[in-house]
């Protein structure tokens, strides 16, 4: 099959891991970002990254939360003129008492539909505090993204002429979309660990490999309660 297929209706997406690792590894994606491009100094990078898990107050944790409704908004915007599947990987926390989180887990490791916007919420959540990996298929404009790298994303583009559609979206949301050269991002940045085997996907305030995996997530306004 090739990758044209992961775009028609009731195909699973782990069919096609091969071939999404291909995309990853001969940097055939484009980054979603909080950031214009890539940050060259790592030292700087690292002052300014964003990492849910370690954010020890409640003034960068507003930060956080502004940046990552962005995300939100821009694949809710998505996902209301596409049919939105998604492959879900393991999540290993075990302090996620969410309601909405059942449907979630009880879907990991395969394909699935999304149609209920609080699940769609949640799940871009859950990728941007780097708590649970996936992999969105917009199947109508043709469109693949990796969530659970923190606060970028990446994206493949089936279709050039969406490209444009989505960097305007992503612009008046306050983010960037740019072309990724040899894997883009700091030294710092953590690899998609979304079946994919390359690294540094991006520098977009996430990424950190050692993120905690006990700390428990309890935020006002949004679904992770």
């Amino acid at each position: 099959m090739s990758i044209n297929d992961i775009f028609k209706s009731n195909i699973n997406i782990e069919n096609f891991f091969e071939q999404l690792e291909k995309i990853i590894d001969e940097d055939k994606y484009y980054l979603i970002d909080i950031l214009p491009t890539t940050v060259l100094d790592p030292d700087k990078y690292q002052q300014f990254e964003l990492i849910w898990d370690y954010l020890d107050d409640y003034r960068k944790r507003d930060i956080f939360l502004t940046e990552e409704n962005k995300f939100i908004n821009i694949f809710k915007k998505m996902w209301l003129y596409n049919k939105t599947k998604a492959y879900i990987y393991e999540c290993n926390r075990e302090d996620l008492f969410i309601k909405i989180y059942n449907s979630i887990k009880e879907n990991e490791n395969k394909t699935k539909y999304i149609t209920d916007i609080d699940e769609l919420e949640l799940l871009i959540q859950l990728g941007t505090r780097e708590i649970v990996d996936s992999i969105l298929v917009f199947e109508d404009i043709e469109i693949i993204c990796w969530l659970g790298n923190g606060l970028n994303c990446a994206v493949y583009f089936n279709k050039q002429e969406v490209i444009k559609l989505i960097k305007e979206m992503a612009n008046v949301e306050g983010l960037y979309l740019y072309k990724t050269e040899g894997g883009g991002g700091s030294s710092s940045t953590n690899s998609t660990n979304s079946g994919l085997t390359s690294s540094n996907t991006g520098n977009g305030g996430g990424g950190s490999s050692s993120t905690s995996a006990n700390t428990t997530v309890n935020i006002p306004n949004s679904n992770l309660q």
